[in-house]
């Protein structure tokens, strides 16, 4: 279970030291990229705090939680969609005294039990008047209210809010853990095998692995250009290819680095398992003529291939060029 994977983090081990020693913060703001990975940290965070064991996952309390019928547990955001109104809305239901339809008597509750728990994801793509919004929460906290707030990186989250959370990091995993647990839910090896190496250590990217056929075509074709587009004049032939149209090339681009570091690892010697899995021989024939510089500027390219997408270059500029520079970054640093 992934929930298994997060207990054994740093993120949560150090959330369970304050809690063990009432250290709890009013405020937290998790970072991870993984959406799979931080819906199901909000249910052990909030398990691990309302019910009387610590979080057991059998007793009725963290029944409702994981089945998110629970009153104490607030979720905002999941769409990415909240407004003004919304946190509005948060923050006249963090201050009322009670829960609505509670017939739970404080003298059974446990330490934690009476807390209410407010989270709010994709946080990173709220608007600077929704995060001013929600800083009264922050400077005035409610009693007995805690908020998490959950996020991709920091990048676009003020300053003032950053300043008064607590920044925890969710785990990143690795393509053996993804690997392992797809087996252990009953998908195939073979299937396990391709969503994990595709996965770039997101469970969320994995289970769309193995429920769509065309990830898997998509990733091949990336194997077949880099092993058979040999020089420049090549290049034309390519980048018409579907998997480089505006709606196949994010993903592209993020195998083609995939698949690139893998290439770094062949070429370096290390001793550092592969992501990709049981391509082996795919490996060793794209890695023939690369050094370490010049695998390290193939990359590079493909990280600024996916730069100039984010600026809305077209995708048919942005395939040319990667194709280009990957050539040229193969044979120009001998």
């Amino acid at each position: 279970m992934i929930g298994d994977l997060l207990q054994e983090s740093k993120a949560y081990l150090d959330f369970k030291k304050d809690l063990s020693s009432d250290k709890i913060s009013h405020a937290y703001l998790f970072l991870g990229e993984d959406k799979l990975a931080r819906r199901e940290y909000m249910r052990l965070f909030a398990s691990t705090i309302l019910c009387r064991a610590g979080g057991c996952g059998v007793c009725d309390t963290c029944d409702k939680i994981y089945n998110d019928a629970h009153l104490g547990v607030h979720y905002y955001n999941l769409d990415g969609k909240m407004n003004v109104k919304l946190a509005e809305k948060l923050i006249e239901e963090s201050y009322k005294s009670s829960w609505e339809g509670n017939d739970i008597q404080d003298e059974q509750l446990s330490s934690g039990a009476s807390k209410r728990i407010f989270f709010v994801d994709n946080f990173d793509a709220t608007a600077p008047q929704v995060q001013n919004k929600l800083l009264k929460i922050f400077e005035e906290p409610p009693k007995n209210v805690i908020i998490a707030l959950f996020a991709s990186s920091d990048y676009a989250i003020l300053q003032t809010i950053k300043s008064r959370a607590k920044l925890c990091y969710l785990p990143k995993f690795t393509s053996e853990d993804i690997h392992n647990e797809l087996v252990k839910e009953g998908y195939p090896r073979s299937i396990a095998e391709i969503a994990s190496a595709l996965s770039d250590g997101s469970f969320e990217k994995a289970y769309m692995f193995v429920e769509d056929d065309s990830y898997y075509n998509q990733y091949s074709e990336c194997f077949e250009v880099l092993k058979n587009c040999k020089n420049s004049t090549m290049v034309v032939d390519f980048i018409g290819k579907p998997i480089f149209s505006k709606e196949n090339i994010g993903r592209t681009l993020e195998f083609l680095s995939i698949i690139l570091r893998d290439v770094a690892i062949k070429v370096s010697g290390a001793k550092t398992p592969y992501t990709t899995r049981n391509r082996d021989y795919d490996i060793q024939l794209i890695s023939e003529g690369y050094t370490m510089a010049s695998i390290a500027m193939a990359i590079l390219e493909v990280n600024q291939g996916q730069a100039m997408l984010n600026s809305y270059v077209s995708a048919t500029t942005v395939a040319e060029r990667v194709l280009f520079k990957i050539l040229e970054a193969k044979y120009k640093w001998q």
